[in-house]
C-alpha cells in the first residue's frame, strides 16, 4: 500500500495529495503499493500523529456544535489534552527527506488552523459562568445539601437561614446522608457522563461504559439506582449502606422515598448557592497526572468525581487558583470554589470517588 493510499492526505486538504512515491524514494521503478521506503519516511516525520491530532479536533467541533456548546467535564478533559499535547510541536523538522519535511509543514498549518477554532470553544465552555461551571454547581448543591447534614458541618448549617434548615432536618429524618449520597449519585453521573465520540489519540474515553440512550441527563428516578447496581454488582462506595435486592417491596418502598428526597435535595441545592462565599480548596502536593495507560486500566470501573476533575484540569474560569507561602518559605496552591462544590467533592470522596485525571 502507498502512502498516498494508506494515508488518504488529499481527503483532508487536496494540497497535500501524494501521488506515488515519495520524490526522493530510491525505488521508484517499483509499483507505489507497498513501498517501504515511502511509508518509512511518512511515518518517521509524525504524520499520522498529525492527521489523528486533526480528525480528533474536527470531532470534537462537531460534538460542541452539536450540543449547542452545552459540553461535559470530559468534553473539556478531551479538547484540553488534544489541544496541550500538541501546542508548539513542529511537526517533521527531524525528517531527512526534504518533500516529507515539506509535507509535514502544510500538514501542520493544516492542523493548527483545525484546532484554533476548537481552543476558542473550549476556552468559552470554561469561562466563568459558562456551560460547564453551570454543570457542575448544578449536581454540587444536591450533594451539599446531603453533606450538610452531617456533624462535621454542623457549624456552617448552623448559618443558614432556618427554613433551609427545617427542610434539611426533614430529609434527615428519612433517609442518612449516606444513603442520600448513594441516591443522588447516579443522577449526577448520568448529568456529567453524556459520552464522548470515539477518539484516535485518546482510546481511553472507548473503555468507558456508555451512558445509556433513553437517559437525558437531566433527571433520576429511584430504579436508575438499582439498575446501576446490576451492572456493577457489589460495588458500593466505602460509606455506603447495604442495598435491598432489586425489585424487592423493600427496595420499592426505599425508591419511593429516595425519588422525594432526591426532590428535596434538587431544591434546595439552588437555595444553597448563593448561601456562603467561596472556599479554598488545597491542591496536594502529591497529586500528579495520570499516565494513558492508568487511564485506560481504571475508566472501565472507576467511579469519577466530575466536580474534582473539572477543578484538576486547571481551566474552571469561574474558580481561580490562589497561591500562599508558609514563614519556611513553603508554598502551596489552592483552588477558590464556590461552597457547594467543595462540600460535593468532600462527599464524592466520602463515597470512594476519584478524579478522571490525576492521582495522589
Amino acid at each position: 500500500m502507498s502512502a498516498a493510499v494508506l494515508l488518504d492526505l488529499g481527503a483532508l486538504d487536496p494540497a497535500l495529495r501524494l501521488d506515488g512515491h515519495l520524490p526522493e524514494c530510491p525505488h521508484r521503478h517499483r509499483p507505489p503499493d507497498g513501498c517501504d521506503w515511502c511509508l518509512w519516511a511518512v511515518e518517521g516525520a509524525g504524520v499520522r500523529d498529525a492527521l489523528d491530532v486533526i480528525r480528533d479536533a474536527d470531532t470534537l467541533t462537531r460534538d460542541h456544535d452539536r450540543r449547542g456548546g452545552d459540553v461535559s467535564v470530559a468534553w473539556v478533559v478531551a479538547t484540553g489534552d488534544l489541544l496541550d499535547a500538541r501546542s508548539g510541536e513542529q511537526l517533521g523538522a527531524s525528517s531527512p527527506v526534504p518533500s516529507v519535511r515539506e509535507l509535514a509543514d502544510r500538514l501542520g498549518r493544516l492542523r493548527d488552523d483545525r484546532c484554533r477554532p476548537l481552543r476558542r470553544r473550549l476556552d468559552s465552555a470554561t469561562a466563568a459562568d459558562g456551560p460547564v461551571e453551570r454543570r457542575c454547581l448544578s449536581t454540587a448543591g444536591p450533594l451539599a445539601a446531603a453533606a450538610l447534614q452531617r456533624p462535621e458541618h454542623r457549624e456552617m448549617r448552623d448559618r443558614l437561614p432556618a427554613p433551609v434548615r427545617d427542610r434539611l432536618d426533614h430529609a434527615t429524618s428519612l433517609l442518612s446522608a449516606d444513603t442520600q449520597t448513594a441516591g443522588l449519585l447516579p443522577s449526577v453521573e448520568a448529568r456529567h457522563w453524556d459520552g464522548l465520540p470515539a477518539l484516535r489519540t485518546q482510546t481511553a474515553w472507548s473503555r468507558r461504559r456508555r451512558p445509556d440512550p433513553d437517559r437525558s441527563g437531566t433527571g433520576w428516578s429511584g430504579s436508575d439506582r438499582w439498575d446501576a447496581d446490576r451492572q456493577e454488582p457489589g460495588r458500593t462506595g466505602p460509606h455506603e449502606p447495604a442495598r435491598p435486592a432489586p425489585g424487592s417491596l423493600e427496595a420499592l418502598v426505599v425508591e419511593s422515598v429516595i425519588d422525594g428526597v432526591v426532590d428535596e435535595l434538587a431544591e434546595l441545592g439552588v437555595d444553597l448557592a448563593a448561601a456562603s462565599d467561596p472556599v479554598a480548596v488545597p491542591r496536594p502536593p502529591s497529586r500528579t497526572r495520570m499516565s494513558e495507560r492508568t487511564r485506560a486500566m481504571s475508566w472501565r470501573i472507576a467511579r469519577i468525581d466530575w466536580h474534582l476533575t473539572y477543578l484538576d484540569t486547571g481551566r474552571a474560569g469561574g474558580w481561580p487558583a490562589t497561591t500562599s507561602v508558609t514563614p519556611d518559605g513553603t508554598g502551596s496552591v489552592a483552588d477558590l470554589v464556590p461552597w457547594t462544590v467543595a462540600l460535593a467533592i468532600a462527599e464524592g470522596e466520602r463515597a470512594g470517588l476519584v478524579s478522571a485525571t490525576h492521582t495522589c
